[in-house]
């Protein structure tokens, strides 16, 4: 046995054998590789512990092993025996030395071999009685409105193995404040602390950003949790209150739809007749036969009449399928078609059924309609594009990328892609989509659509919400041209 120099041992070490094979035409080599987790256990400051791990060739040829090394925390060295060649049955020690420089000090043993030799890590760990801290959430975003303030809980929590000391706190940004002084704060190991920074927002701009520094005992002295402000809107659209879980829309009693608005604060903007499908249930327009935008008021609940012609109303847009009491419709930001609003608006049920069986009919939609992005972030959205119509039809879908941000990855590539004077992009597709599948026996209506998604990432400033222009798909029937659109995607910038 090949031995390196060992100051001393430590018990507390996974047993488990790792065995990597090593074939040649006429031999196979194999290492056995114990303990494959080697668990320092705790360790004063200062202190120097050593533990073993033993490379074994247990096959039936040598086995080369080329180098050794540790990745990672650089509490822990290794001397490597540079290139070595074990024999069968002869084993390697290798001595593995950990000086305790955090709480939680974690890295790996790498073990090489030649090119037929596959890589081997052992994990190493070990835990430091250093003080250690951990600030939960680790940022904090809030948003109020103009004359009003939020307020958010910070959890500090002593998550070392000794007394935690806070000595100093800063804040930076006007609209942040700490709504008490907590230094200095000593915790002992475990013990939390709870800190609330307030944001009130104190100029026209819609955003603002801060930090809260601490100044601790920790191995790493220094704590920053980001401070992110953002004034809430005066109003939410459809498509961000559907997003953020605000907005629930299902069939009610006597074959109507009822939309509910969950928030307590804002109301919800209902600005255009929409497109709503549910599996279970008609799929449907729904909107106001009263000109201008209709208001959802917060905490309630506004009912649509079937073929209503004085208030809110929706139409049914799948002739054979029954409404059902309950049903939960999907949101998909998709404004009812030009084709199918001309003839509810003046309450011709009927006449939309017809337009829809008698040609192609194209509505677009998002897989978003609002998104969250920090600098230099990226976050999934898309757009929708179905064909609600009986017949097959070709259409050009378009969608506008906003200046300061970047679309890629697209999962169907676009044929053309603009760049417009005020730094946006706009990407085109051309798209052929076959009509509706109108299932039998009162059963689901199917749509040919076609999901384009892509990665949207903040390249350049941005502060508050951005709104994106709205999607678009154009197409010909026998009208002439028409154009269907989509909510407008909001982006918030963190």
């Amino acid at each position: 046995m090949l031995l390196l120099p060992l100051t001393a041992l430590i018990a507390c070490q996974d047993t488990a054998v790792h065995k990597v094979v090593v074939t040649s035409p006429s031999q196979t080599g194999a290492l056995s590789v114990s303990p494959s987790v080697v668990e320092f256990g705790w360790a004063a400051p200062g202190d120097v512990q050593t533990a073993l791990v033993t490379l074994t060739s247990v096959g039936s040829g040598p086995v080369q092993i080329d180098d050794l090394r540790v990745v990672g925390a650089s509490a822990f060295t290794v001397t490597s025996p540079g290139a070595t060649t074990l024999p069968v049955g002869q084993s390697l020690d290798v001595a593995v030395t950990w000086t305790p420089a955090s709480y939680n000090d974690q890295a790996y043993l790498q073990i090489h071999g030649d090119a037929s030799t596959p890589e081997v890590q052992v994990a190493l760990v070990g835990e430091g009685e250093f003080p250690g801290i951990q600030v939960d959430p680790p940022s904090a975003t809030l948003e109020a409105d103009f004359g009003s303030s939020a307020t958010q809980s910070l959890t500090i929590t002593s998550v070392g193995a000794a007394d935690l000391v806070v000595s100093q706190d800063v804040l930076t940004g006007t609209e942040f404040t700490l709504d008490d002084a907590f230094v200095p704060l000593t915790l002992t190991p475990g013990a939390r602390a709870t800190v609330s920074v307030t944001y009130t927002p104190t100029a026209t701009s819609d955003a603002a950003d801060g930090e809260l520094w601490l100044a601790t005992n920790a191995a790493d002295p220094s704590t920053l949790v980001p401070l992110y402000g953002s004034t809430a809107p005066t109003s939410y659209s459809m498509g961000e209150a559907w997003d953020r879980g605000l907005l629930t829309i299902e069939s009610s009693f006597r074959a109507g739809i009822r939309i509910t608005n969950l928030d307590p604060l804002t109301p919800i903007a209902m600005d255009q007749w929409f497109l709503l499908v549910a599996p279970t249930s008609q799929d449907a327009i729904a909107g106001s036969m009263v000109p201008g935008d209709l208001t959802l008021l917060p905490n309630s609940t506004n009912y649509f009449a079937y073929d209503g012609t004085s208030a809110n109303a929706w139409y049914c847009i799948e002739y054979d399928q029954y409404t059902n009491q309950g049903a939960p419709y999907t949101f998909l930001g998709a404004h009812a078609p030009e084709p199918l609003l001309g003839d509810v608006l003046t309450g011709d049920q009927d006449g939309s059924w017809a337009a829809q069986t008698a040609q192609a009919v194209i509505a677009v939609g998002r897989t978003s309609n609002y998104v969250e992005v920090g600098a230099g972030e990226s976050v999934a959205t898309g757009i929708v594009v179905l064909n609600i119509g009986s017949m097959p039809g070709d259409t050009t879908a378009s969608e506008t990328v906003p200046a300061g941000f970047a679309a890629s990855g697209f999962s169907v590539e676009p044929d053309r892609a603009v760049a417009g004077a005020d730094g946006s992009t706009t990407y085109t597709w051309a798209l052929s989509l076959d009509g509706r599948n109108v299932a039998p026996n009162e059963g689901n209506t199917t749509y040919d659509e076609r999901d384009i998604t892509y990665a949207l990432t903040r390249t350049g400033d941005c502060s508050g919400r951005q709104t994106a222009p709205e999607a678009s798909a154009e197409w010909d029937d026998a009208d002439g041209a028409e154009t269907s659109t989509a909510n407008a995607l909001t982006i918030r910038c963190l």
